[in-house]
């Protein structure tokens, strides 16, 4: 699978970029929380697919509407 292979390489190579430009170091704890924000928008992309999706973005993360808070 070619294209996957392009793909890592370009993730691999824009997360360094991000890492060093940040100060970061890409541990296990840097690319599981990485794994887990891509997850976030995958999931995010999917329910705007099936119509679940919040319009707008962000709703209610400023105001703590509809998150019982």
């Amino acid at each position: 699978m070619p294209i996957l292979g392009d793909l890592k390489a370009q993730f691999k190579e824009a997360s360094a970029r991000y890492a060093a430009a940040n100060g970061l170091e890409r541990d296990a704890g840097w690319f599981m929380l990485k794994m887990h924000e891509e997850i976030g928008e995958l999931t995010q992309a999917w329910n705007r697919f099936r119509g679940r999706g919040a319009k707008g973005g962000m709703v209610g993360k400023r105001t703590g509407e509809g998150h019982g808070g």
